[in-house]
């Protein structure tokens, strides 16, 4: 388990390793290796997949059968905002899960934190679910994972227990909310510093929040593969082992 480390002083320049967060939004070409999970990153029929584009909200399999198309379908350019003023703040947040238990975002200090808004859309919310399960099985060591599902009025998929809790599950599932969650607030109002000036959260889709250890640096992307949220992981965790971010 690596230690927890405190936040340093921090010029207000970028650093080389800034800079590669900063320039790297939604690429594809980091020279890192993901991890084995067939299942979440090959379309079974990549013709049939685009044709069908359209049920990728609508569909429980659809994203079982097409997590390539239909995230190429609803992605867009991600974002880097920064909180450069007083990082420790996201670690004073506090938030419920699913449990009803309260949770204190204190221990996630020190860890790269996957924060994930996913609107509980048919298949779509128990495919990522899945997805950042095996994500947080591999990364467990250096990630703290969470899920807010987030209520779409008129949804036939919003009952209590669409994402019931996994048994031995590394990922914090948050108890049902909605785009008001303190948490999920903090993060879309920081101010964005590189990429997509124009990035909104919907609910047609997840937002996926990675965290630097430091709590500095929040990277917004839209509908990410799960490919692209382990490279994300990936660049995270060589800037954590240089004492950055």
């Amino acid at each position: 388990m690596i230690s927890k480390r405190r936040r340093q002083t921090t010029h207000h320049h970028h650093h080389p390793i800034v800079m590669i967060l900063l320039c790297c939004l939604g690429t594809l070409l980091l020279c890192v290796v993901t991890t084995q999970g067939f299942e979440f990153q090959h379309d079974f029929d990549p013709k049939i997949c685009a044709k069908d584009v359209e049920k990728c909200t609508t569909t429980n399999d659809m994203w079982y059968k097409c997590p390539i198309s239909c995230s190429n379908h609803l992605e867009e350019e991600g974002a880097m905002a920064e909180e450069r003023d007083d990082p420790e703040q996201f670690y004073h947040l506090k938030t419920t899960k699913s449990d009803g238990s309260p949770f204190s975002l204190e221990d996630n200090e020190g860890y790269v934190t996957l924060f994930a808004a996913l609107p509980l859309l048919p298949g779509m919310s128990q495919y990522y679910y899945d997805a950042i399960e095996h994500i947080a099985q591999v990364y467990k060591y250096t990630l703290v994972p969470m899920i807010l599902p987030i209520v779409v009025e008129g949804n036939s998929n919003n009952s209590l227990d669409a994402l019931p809790p996994k048994t031995n599950s590394k990922t914090i599932l948050l108890e049902n909310g909605s785009t008001s969650n303190p948490v999920l607030q903090y993060l879309v109002t920081r101010q964005v510093v590189a990429g997509n000036p124009t990035l909104k959260l919907t609910l047609n889709r997840p937002t996926i929040f990675l965290v630097s250890h430091t709590g500095m640096y929040i990277e917004q992307l839209a509908a990410p593969s799960m490919e692209l949220m382990e490279r994300r992981i990936k660049v995270h965790e060589w800037a954590m082992s240089k004492g950055d971010l």
